[in-house]
């Protein structure tokens, strides 16, 4: 079977109502697999209920069965009842509005927490109160595209980084940041049955660890 989207896929997620979700860089795509009806949705300036860009580059279907959309503008939640979409986007005069710049990564935080990766740096949303709070690194400034995030079970959030920013564990618990990976691009993470941590890089392999070592084997 083939989907014809006529643009670039940059992200692809199934909900559990059995929908595939598209995301391209012309707008949304929604198909029920069991129908075969498709479905596009697209920005309109002039209706603040659309998608807040065309550009989609990043899905995450939450612990609570919402489907959140990152885009080159901004974070958007689907309202399903409405077909509709709630846009969280950057306003420079509010400091707890979410980060300016493309969304590549977004992670379940657990409870009401959502993390958010992108073009420059870090967030994390309160999804009760829409509210984003920065998260830097000592060196911050050294390197800020992040590509991929993954919360493991032990209360880690894994980043990794484009641009030759590599890997960091933030521990949650302390709020420390370890670093590994220098100089590599990382752009894909898992974990898998037995807690190890997979990284994925742009031309140099894939890195795995077993989450308790501090190294990584290529």
């Amino acid at each position: 079977p083939h989907i014809s989207v006529g643009a670039q896929v940059h992200a692809i997620i199934e909900d559990d109502q059995n929908n595939l979700w598209i995301g391209t860089d012309l707008g949304l795509i929604h198909q029920n697999k069991l129908t075969g009806s498709t479905k596009k949705f697209t920005y309109d300036a002039r209706n603040p209920g659309t998608i807040s860009s065309n550009l989609i580059s990043a899905f995450l279907y939450d612990n609570e069965g919402t489907l959140w959309i990152g885009t080159a503008d901004g974070l958007n939640r689907f309202n399903p009842q409405s077909n509709t979409f709630t846009r969280y986007l950057h306003n420079p005069n509010d400091s707890s509005s979410i980060m300016d710049g493309r969304i590549f990564a977004l992670e379940d935080g657990g409870g009401d927490s959502l993390w958010i990766g992108g073009f420059n740096g870090l967030n994390l949303m309160n999804k009760r109160t829409g509210k984003f709070s920065i998260i830097n690194r000592p060196d911050s400034e050294s390197f800020r595209i992040i590509f991929t995030l993954l919360k493991d079970d032990s209360r880690n959030l894994w980043i990794g980084y484009y641009g030759g920013g590599g890997l960091f564990k933030y521990n949650l618990g302390n709020s420390t940041f370890t670093h590994y990976l220098k100089g590599k691009f990382c752009i894909s993470l898992t974990e898998d049955s037995q807690h190890k941590i997979w990284a994925g890089t742009d031309g140099e392999g894939v890195y795995w660890s077993n989450n308790s070592s501090d190294v990584f084997t290529n």
